[in-house]
């Protein structure tokens, strides 16, 4: 899978709250960076977004508020509509461990949360962007024994998101309607199966032990921190 650019300790915000690494139970996927509704865009790359998140650029700061200065995703990956090099890279922003501010009203203890810079109400993810989700997703789902079709889904799926207004179908949809959640809960499968040949399609693997370490040394070669 595509390296991890780690830039945990360049992005601290205020809280370090932990959680046990058995409490994960469930991948969300985000829109975030860009919102080609009102032309709003905190930036291109995690940094960039992450320093609106924590408050450290004040240029929209009811993003601060709504964040309450935290770190909303552990994990975001860049989209094309910003610069070349930013499309398809893995920025982690939180240890694996530490809560980030994302699905706060349901999913944020237990989720991880992976932010799409892009906006999929109106255009979809890059080749590159949807590749590099879709391994990610794939190694995180065998390292911590989750299941696409159950355990993968889109933040406004949930139906606790925003009282329904995230929904697939409503203006403020999430992570937009243009990243078809179906479709990719089926390609994650087919990753997982790279992973384990014999996971494709159920909810245990062959060697869980065995497997779950290859998909975690993967992530950790990759350049991942838990």
């Amino acid at each position: 899978m595509r390296s991890i650019d780690n830039i945990v300790e360049l992005v601290k915000d205020r809280r370090q709250a932990d959680r046990p690494e058995t409490w994960i139970d469930r991948i969300y996927f985000h829109r975030c960076g860009v919102d080609l509704q009102t032309g709003i865009v905190l930036g291109y790359d995690a940094r960039s977004i992450s320093d609106h998140f924590t408050g450290r650029n004040q240029e929209y700061p009811e993003v601060a508020d709504a964040t309450g200065g935290e770190n909303a995703y552990s994990l975001m990956i860049g989209g094309n509509l910003g610069p070349e090099e930013y499309d398809g890279r893995i920025w982690q922003l939180l240890p694996i461990t530490e809560l980030g501010y994302h699905a706060r009203q349901f999913g944020s203890r237990r989720g991880i949360g992976i932010g799409l810079i892009f906006d999929g109400r109106y255009k979809p993810a890059s080749p590159n962007q949807y590749s590099s989700a879709l391994a990610l997703a794939a190694h995180l789902c065998v390292a911590y024994d989750l299941y696409p079709y159950r355990d993968c889904i889109g933040h406004g799926e949930d139906p606790k998101a925003h009282n329904g207004s995230k929904a697939p179908g409503q203006p403020a949809a999430c992570p937009g309607d243009l990243l078809d959640m179906n479709k990719m809960r089926d390609d994650i499968a087919i990753e997982i199966a790279k992973i384990d040949e014999n996971a494709r399609r159920r909810q245990s693997y062959k060697d869980p032990k065995e497997i779950k370490e290859k998909a975690r040394s993967a992530l950790i070669k990759a350049g991942m921190v838990f």
